[in-house]
């Protein structure tokens, strides 16, 4: 009977062998199983470094037109700084009035044309050496016409 016995136990420990075998052995249907699942996962890999390249992409994208659309601001702030420094309406309303007046002005009188233009040569020369923020008719009053020497406009 020990035979039997001890055969039992070689039975027996040749199964837990067997089954530990077949537990560890990876089968025919978990390779293709684990293809499947490399398959999938290259798909996967790839798909997300293809969205990650169209992401970055559109993030250049974005930056080039935050870009752009910084520098227009910049060009916009200096043409309303320019347009803030040029005459007011009332101011325009004003010169073209004078402006209108000189024409009535040398129509009427001639002779006043040379001098005239003698004055605002003088003045255009005053105003190249850089007399601050003077227009062209006060540094006519104040430099280019001698009489007026004593006569200040109001501010």
């Amino acid at each position: 009977m020990e035979q039997v016995a001890f055969g039992n136990e070689m039975i027996v420990g040749l199964a837990v062998l067997t089954m530990a075998l077949l537990w560890l052995m990876p089968s025919p249907l978990s390779w293709s199983a684990r293809r499947k699942l490399e398959r999938e996962n290259r798909m996967l890999r790839e798909y997300h470094e293809t969205s990650g390249l169209i992401a970055a992409e559109g993030v250049r994208e974005v930056r080039e037109k935050l870009r752009a659309a910084e520098e227009h601001n910049e060009q916009l702030k200096r043409t309303v700084n320019s347009l803030l420094g040029k005459a007011k309406p009332d101011e325009r309303t004003t010169l073209q009035l004078q402006g209108r007046a000189l024409q009535v002005l040398l129509e009427r009188e001639p002779e006043l044309a040379p001098v005239w233009d003698e004055c605002l040569g003088k003045a255009r020369q005053v105003l190249q050496q850089g007399h601050g923020s003077d227009t062209l008719l006060r540094v006519i009053v104040r430099k280019a016409l001698p009489y007026s020497r004593s006569y200040e406009p109001k501010e």
